[in-house]
C-alpha cells in the first residue's frame, strides 16, 4: 500500500526505501514502523523532504505478526537507520 509520512503507523513494514527528495537513502526497506521511527522520519521529511508515496504492509493486521511486531519493538537497535 502506498502512504505518506504523515499516515506512517506502527507495525507496518516498510517494502520500498524511503529516500529524500534529491534521492538520497535515509532508510532501507524491511524495517518495521515503530513510534521512534515515525517521530525522526517526520522530522526528516520536514527538514529534507521525503519521496512519497511510501510502500508498506500492515503487519498488525494479521494477529500472529502483532505477538512478532511487539517482540521486535523491544530491541532498539531493530530501527536504526542503515
Amino acid at each position: 500500500v502506498g502512504t505518506t509520512v504523515k499516515e506512517l503507523k506502527p507495525g507496518q513494514l516498510l517494502v520500498s526505501s524511503i529516500e529524500t527528495e534529491d534521492g538520497v537513502l535515509v532508510i532501507r526497506d524491511g524495517q518495521v514502523v515503530s513510534p521512534r521511527l515515525i517521530h525522526k522520519l517526520r522530522n526528516f521529511a520536514f527538514t529534507s523532504g521525503i519521496r512519497e508515496p511510501i510502500y508498506v504492509i500492515d503487519l498488525l493486521e494479521s494477529r500472529s505478526m502483532t505477538t512478532a511486531f511487539h517482540k521486535i519493538t523491544q530491541s532498539e537497535t531493530a530501527f536504526l537507520f542503515k
